[in-house]
């Protein structure tokens, strides 16, 4: 592939939950850099899109993330666990940071978050279904 074109980005389904509770059933997660590591390796190159029912909780820091992005603000400190469907299971990826939109107008329900993983040891991650 030419160097100046740019790799699509993998892109699965998620559900984000905290504490054993689903804040959202269906997430978009796209991770823009090559896959390998995914759970076990620290990673800021992924994004996600919550379209499905978003818990008022969760909502409500969105919110607070598009406005701290609208206004230049401090980013307020977000995490949630977000839960991908990959080949053999489901992978978990616990305590995820949310950054900022990666575009701050419109509803904060219907931004693409960008987030990152610290990682984690490759026995904690996937689970078979």
């Amino acid at each position: 592939m030419p160097p100046s074109v740019a790799a699509r980005p993998l892109t699965t389904h998620a559900r984000a939950e905290r504490d054993g509770r689903v804040l959202c059933p269906s997430v978009l997660v796209a991770v823009h850099g090559k896959p390998w590591g995914l759970g076990t390796k620290a990673r800021d190159d992924m994004t996600a899109w919550f379209y499905g029912a978003i818990a008022s909780d969760l909502e409500d820091e969105l919110e607070e993330l598009a406005d701290a992005a609208r206004g230049g603000q401090p980013i307020p400190p977000v995490e949630v666990d977000f839960v991908l469907q990959a080949p053999g299971g489901e992978l978990h990826l616990a305590n995820c940071r949310l950054g900022l939109p990666t575009r701050h107008s419109g509803p904060a329900s219907t931004l693409e978050y960008q987030f990152s993983h610290a990682g984690a040891s490759p026995d904690k991650v996937l689970k078979v279904a």
